[in-house]
């Protein structure tokens, strides 16, 4: 029971798959400036149906993307020439029609048209039908369209990454650079300190001095005393304790540079004498 009804299966969706378009004879066929009715049966719509020459070269399409039979077509060939019908459907089963010959017209209205008769060819000749039908447009169904729209979120998702990718890239690498690069060393300033009076004692210092008959010289150490020095270092205690701004006044800086000179005079050695005339003698 299941193979013969798998038999029927198959031999229905052979039968389905066929088709066959109706060939003009006789008194039927068309007749040139009239209108003509194609008919077919079997196949899938949509249909593309088509007028060959004997050559089997496209000559006119009659139909395009046709849901159903029949269709009306006008006939605007030449009378007395050959033509065939051919039809292919949505899965590009095609069929042909037998030959025919467009009959000519005793309309005055075609009288004009038979003299100018005239054959176009759209293309190469074919050896069948379906080489002569060119491709139709078919309208891409949701599950393309979705295919489409996720291939193209993606496609721009993966430059947008990639372009992140190169700018993050790049950032590290000035970064690091910036890192990795010695600090520059500012030169210290080496500061001198100088102390042209130092507040500690100083050396002794000698020199000859005559006596006041000026007979005979004697050897006088005159050794400086912290006296002078513990004055300077009260003066400046003195002005830094003063209220004001810290800074030292320009009265206790007269009196330190005076005190400064009045050492420095101190130290200093007398003239010397000879021994045999007293100071105030010529000779």
């Amino acid at each position: 029971m299941f193979a013969r009804l798998f038999i029927l299966a198959v031999l229905f969706s052979f039968t389905a798959a066929q088709i066959n378009i109706s060939t003009p004879t006789g008194s039927g066929d068309p007749i040139q400036c009239e209108v003509y009715t194609i008919t077919w049966s079997g196949g899938t719509a949509p249909y593309n149906i088509l007028l060959l020459d004997s050559g089997k070269t496209l000559v006119e399409q009659i139909a395009l993307s046709a849901t159903r039979s029949p269709v009306t077509w006008v006939v605007d060939q030449p009378p007395n020439t050959i033509f065939v019908f051919s039809i292919t459907d949505k899965n590009d089963v095609s069929a042909t029609s037998g030959r025919f010959t467009i009959l000519p017209s005793s309309a005055e209205k075609c009288a004009a048209a038979e003299s100018g008769a005239r054959t176009t060819v759209f293309g190469p000749s074919a050896t069948g039908a379906g080489s002569a039908l060119p491709s139709s447009s078919r309208p891409l169904s949701k599950g393309a369209i979705a295919a489409l729209a996720v291939g193209a979120v993606c496609a721009v998702l993966f430059v947008i990454g990639g372009v992140g990718w190169v700018v993050v890239r790049r950032f590290r690498r000035v970064t690091s650079a910036v890192l990795e690069e010695p600090e520059e060393t500012i030169p210290s300033v080496l500061v001198t300190t100088v102390e042209p009076f130092p507040f500690t004692t100083p050396e002794n210092f000698t020199w000859e001095r005559k006596n006041r008959q000026g007979n005979g010289s004697r050897s006088a150490a005159e050794a400086n005393t912290a006296s002078g020095v513990e004055e300077v270092v009260d003066l400046v205690v003195a002005a830094e304790a003063l209220p004001g701004t810290g800074e030292i006044s320009e009265r206790t800086v007269d009196r330190l540079v005076n005190l400064v000179l009045r050492r420095l005079h101190a130290q200093e050695a007398p003239p010397s004498y000879p021994a045999s005339s007293p100071p105030g003698s010529d000779g």
